[in-house]
């Protein structure tokens, strides 16, 4: 095997692995997407809060009112170390909007990573469902 050979593999083996190491990275830079979904027959609301937790800055802290029979994007989160801390609520009484934060029927939380893809809250009539999605 001569010289220009052997050097025309090793470069095309060292940009299969540079494109490899951007793709990966990249993979882990996407944010975490949120998603809600109710399957009851009402509609519900929740307050979600996702708090890093290094800094324990708060990177999303929102009520959200999901209708009957649907998905709801509630947001994105960057993909650090971070506890999502769900609440479902009543919604407001009439005349006012949304979610009534001080109404709390249940609870969950769920530990988020550099690894999750996706997390789904599932409104049920027994209470909250946290499913987490992974990066593969």
């Amino acid at each position: 095997m001569n010289r220009r050979t052997l050097l025309a593999g090793a470069g095309g083996i060292s940009a299969f692995g540079l494109v490899g190491y951007f793709i990966y990275t990249f993979s882990l830079s996407m944010p975490i997407l949120l998603n809600g979904k109710n399957e009851t027959d009402s509609p519900k609301g929740v307050v979600v809060t996702v708090t890093e937790l290094d800094s324990n800055r708060k990177n999303i802290d929102t009520p959200v009112s999901i209708p009957v029979g649907a998905t709801t994007e509630i947001g994105r989160v960057p993909n650090a170390d971070s506890q999502a801390s769900v609440k479902l609520v009543e919604l407001a009484a009439d005349g006012e909007e949304g979610p009534d934060e001080d109404a709390v029927i249940d609870e969950a939380t769920e530990l988020l990573g550099p690894e999750t893809k996706q997390l789904t809250i599932t409104v049920t009539d027994d209470g909250l469902d946290l499913d987490l999605s992974l990066r593969e």
